[in-house]
């Protein structure tokens, strides 16, 4: 460190010309030298004339002036000039002529200018149309080219500072900074290690392009901070926030920022313009072009039809800009019609696709929502897979044209066909309609596209309508089963409507249309439907049952070798139909059922038949019509009667006097193979 000066000495060679009468000088130099015990040689003034100005006693004009300062009796600094003036006595010089100041480190010219000795080293100014060459490495491409209005340098410990105002731009290889004022710090003198930028700051780096209000750059971290107002731009984004630092080696971008930082992604073939923001980011050029960003923070994402908010943002793009958006952390978005939230999902709008995991819940503005362990979303065809888990099911909740219909299963797809809607649901599906649960092991559900119609506008605003999605249409298939409270029925293959229209005036809602078939079933096995009746269960078994639920009852209809069960009693028919109430506590209750064509009837051995067959569920009885007649355990064969009515109760049959077709009573009677006796006539 340079020591303050000792009071200024001539050389040798002007010593004897010391007096008043000295007019100038000719190849001599001023010298000055430290003031401590060495006192060594600081600084040198050699010109090829100094002459005493007259009227400034103590002042010098030089001519062919070479100023050499010196640190540990080493050259320095080096200053060159046509002409100037010293003052020896307080170690200062100046000029108005064009000059070089030049050290191990740097170059630098100008016009007019300053120079000062002080202990701490060399203060020195150019005042104008500076330029010149910095140098911050040993490498050739460590050169930095520098123009400013203005510099002034001043000692600072270890080494000087460089402060350069007016228009300053400093240029090197791939880079280049322009701004109002740049403080420049060079160790020793000679390499520079840090700079800090004012003013409207534009530094250009490779493909990137910086501004800010101030930046600084630590060479030896290799580390440039940009603070106030900063944008960052490449041809892949652009980066808006009040904070930046970027690794030098790297590329590698990091935002600290107490309000949103915000990032615009440029569009390309494979992706749309997007904007985001969050409080911190960190973003890294990948090696052979892309970039990696992360966004932390309060993060959002937002492109056409896609927003995405989360607590981390991540997107890795290739030189293509093709990259998924990965969210975590209490992700919410919305993609189209659809809203959306779950602990991480992944965006990649080169596949198009949104992924979903971490509890996902996804709701369609059409009106039904979707949620399990893992959804996709198909955005080319609008289509969603939502797949189970450990504990977790995947469900669709959607509407009817009368209700809400939930579903549970092990995978669910939902594929869009134009304004219709499919959904197919595999691995032990379970569907709930109102008061209904029906299970299987495949279901497929269509849905049709309708315009839904707000009603509840308020006046003098317009009716507001929006398209709105209506399940209509099912297939199960595999283990079929309805359940609800006094009803079960099952089947390998079913159809269902959720809601129909019907003129039977004991179903007042539109009922649920539900057909029971056999399909691919093995032999035995077909459909079969249980109604409770008082205390017992009636079961019905056909080729095909069709089923109408309300909330108010049930209509049945069985066709093709219909066999039932109603108490003991177990029989046949072709065709038979029924109906059911509901009772507020034990649910639905069989009332009557109808059946016809060849009738037959088994009961604790004996046998009837007849044409018609009528199950009186309250009155607890099977009453057969038409030409009926009864066998018993022994042959006994009744000759055709009226009516035969079995009673649950007492386990008999009765055949009650009736009147013909020609208008005459008839009365029931018993063959015995040589003798005949009539029944008694009820009382």
């Amino acid at each position: 460190m340079r020591r303050l000066l000792a009071p200024l000495l001539l050389a040798a060679s002007l010593a004897a010309q010391q007096s008043a009468s000295l007019r100038s000088a000719n190849g001599a130099a001023l010298t000055g030298f430290s003031d401590d015990a060495k006192a060594e040689k600081v600084w040198e003034m050699r010109a090829t004339t100094l002459v005493p100005r007259a009227s400034a006693p103590g002042t010098w004009d030089l001519s062919g002036l070479v100023l050499t300062t010196y640190r540990e009796s080493k050259p320095a600094l080096t200053v060159r000039t046509a002409g100037g003036e010293a003052v020896p006595d307080r170690r200062a010089a100046q000029g108005t002529l064009p000059v070089i100041f030049q050290s191990d480190g740097l170059r630098l010219e100008g016009r007019g200018w300053t120079w000062r000795s002080e202990r701490e080293g060399d203060a020195f100014a150019l005042l104008a149309e500076v330029r010149g060459t910095l140098r911050s490495g040993p490498k050739p491409e460590d050169k930095v080219e520098v123009t400013a209005g203005r510099v002034d340098a001043a000692p600072i410990p270890g080494g000087v500072r460089l402060s350069f105002t007016g228009g300053v731009t400093l240029v090197r290889p791939g880079e280049r900074l322009s701004c109002e004022q740049v403080d420049c710090d060079l160790a020793d003198g000679s390499v520079l290690t840090r700079w800090v930028a004012r003013g409207r700051v534009l530094h250009v780096a490779g493909s990137r392009a910086f501004s800010a209000d101030e930046m600084t750059q630590d060479t030896k971290a290799g580390r440039i901070d940009l603070l106030g107002s900063v944008r960052v731009v490449d041809a892949e984004a652009e980066i808006l926030a009040t904070s930046v630092s970027r690794d030098t080696a790297t590329g590698r971008l990091t935002c600290l920022d107490d309000r949103a930082v915000q990032v615009r992604l440029a569009p390309t073939p494979a992706r749309a313009a997007a904007t985001l923001s969050g409080q911190r980011l960190v973003s890294l050029p990948l090696v052979g072009g892309g970039f990696d960003i992360l966004l932390e923070g309060a993060a959002a994402y937002a492109a056409a039809g896609a927003q995405l908010a989360a607590d981390r943002l991540a997107i890795q793009a290739d030189p293509l800009g093709r990259g998924p958006v990965v969210a975590s952390g209490s992700v919410r978005g919305t993609l189209g019609t659809l809203s959306f939230n779950a602990r991480q999902a992944r965006l990649d709008r080169a596949r198009q696709e949104l992924s979903l995991d971490g509890d996902p819940r996804v709701e369609d503005r059409r009106g039904f929502q979707m949620a399990g362990a893992q959804i996709l979303a198909r955005l080319a065809d609008g289509s969603l897979r939502v797949d189970e888990g450990p504990g977790i099911r995947a469900v669709l909740r959607g509407r009817t044209d009368t209700g809400i219909l939930d579903v549970e299963a092990g995978r669910i797809d939902l594929v869009r066909e134009n304004s219709r809607t499919k959904a197919l649901m595999t691995g032990t599906v379970m569907l709930r309609i109102g008061e209904a649960q029906l299970s299987c092991r495949t279901l497929s559900l269509s849905g049709e596209s309708v315009t839904k119609v707000d009603t509840q506008a308020l006046p003098g605003q317009p009716v507001v309508s929006e398209p709105a999605l209506v399940f209509g249409r099912a297939q199960l298939d595999g283990d079929v089963r309805l359940e609800t409270k006094g009803v079960l029925a099952t089947a390998t293959r079913a159809e269902l409507y959720p809601a129909v229209g019907t003129e039977d005036p004991s179903l007042k809602d539109r009922p649920l249309f539900l057909t029971l078939l056999s399909g691919d079933a093995p032999a035995g096995v077909r459909p079969r439907l249980e109604v409770a009746a008082g205390e017992g269960i009636n079961a019905f078994v056909a080729d095909r049952q069709e089923i109408l639920l309300a909330g108010e009852g049930a209509r049945f209809w069985m066709r093709g070798a219909v066999a039932l069960r109603a108490g003991s009693a177990e029989g046949a028919c072709a065709l038979l139909e029924g109906r059911a109430s509901r009772d507020p506590k034990k649910g639905l209750l069989l009332e009557t059922a109808r059946g016809t064509g060849e009738v037959q009837l088994e009961v604790d051995g004996s046998r009837a038949t007849g044409k018609f067959l009528e199950v009186d569920a309250k009155a607890g009885s099977l009453i057969l019509r038409g030409e009926a007649r009864v066998s018993d355990r022994t042959g006994r064969l009744g000759i055709p009667a009226e009516a035969l009515t079995y009673d649950y109760a007492t386990r008999n049959w009765r055949m009650e006097s009736a009147k013909g077709e020609d208008g005459q009573i008839r009365r029931p009677r018993i063959f015995l193979p040589s003798t005949g006796f009539e029944l008694p006539l009820p009382q």
